[in-house]
């Protein structure tokens, strides 16, 4: 996703009652974050499922659909 999209979503998050909680499969985030720490993904991704766990944010799973038309599904 990129960071112009996820910024947006956050921000919109922040002003919303409802949170929506924006993920993907650990291969998909790996396969989309290459050049980042593999070790890094999966750390980051356990901590925002519990997060949206918690908080009880809504989860829209970009795995199939792309990062685009996920964006496009929450607004």
């Amino acid at each position: 996703m990129k960071e112009v999209d996820a910024k947006f979503l956050l921000a919109l998050s922040s002003k919303a009652r409802t949170r929506i909680y924006v993920t993907s499969n650990l291969d998909e985030l790996l396969r989309r974050g290459e050049g980042v720490n593999p070790d890094f993904i999966r750390k980051q991704l356990k901590l925002h499922n519990e997060k949206a766990k918690r908080i009880s944010d809504h989860m829209l799973d970009t795995t199939s659909k792309g990062p685009r038309a996920g964006f496009k599904e929450a607004v």
